[in-house]
């Protein structure tokens, strides 16, 4: 059930596509089958008690927790990988979720605007660095 929840609902409004054949629909619904995937390993890791003190690399790139590390603690890079419930809850907060007693687990639309804003900033950081190659 919450496998269909993260596919359906915020980011990859899998109901919503509108294709011309249906060969397109079909690849557009496995790729966002994938990537609602690793949002759901990301939020299920994060809030499950088997898995939370796993490493996030599990299911984030190095490129991508080092950027959400840099963006959301301002602190020096540690030097292992943080946890699944660190990269849950910093994604969360990227996505403009605010922790209190009151709000329980991060919920679908924030995990997905976390997950976006987060492949901004990957996609940026990645151009800047092929810049900085040619100059």
């Amino acid at each position: 059930e919450e496998y269909h929840k993260a596919w359906k609902s915020g980011g990859t409004c899998v109901e919503s596509l509108r294709m011309q054949t249906r060969d397109n629909l079909e690849r557009m619904v496995v790729i966002k089958a994938f990537i609602a995937v690793r949002v759901l390993g990301l939020r299920q890791g994060g809030i499950s008690e088997e898995t939370q003190n796993d490493s996030c690399e599990k299911i984030l790139t190095p490129t991508e927790w080092k950027l959400l590390w840099v963006k959301l603690e301002g602190k020096p890079l540690p030097s292992q990988a943080p946890t699944l419930k660190w990269a849950c809850l910093k994604l969360a907060k990227l996505g403009r979720w605010h922790d209190s007693k009151r709000t329980g687990c991060p919920g679908w639309v924030v995990m997905w605007d976390g997950w976006f804003r987060l492949q901004d900033m990957v996609e940026g950081y990645l151009v800047m660095k092929s810049l900085d190659q040619e100059i």
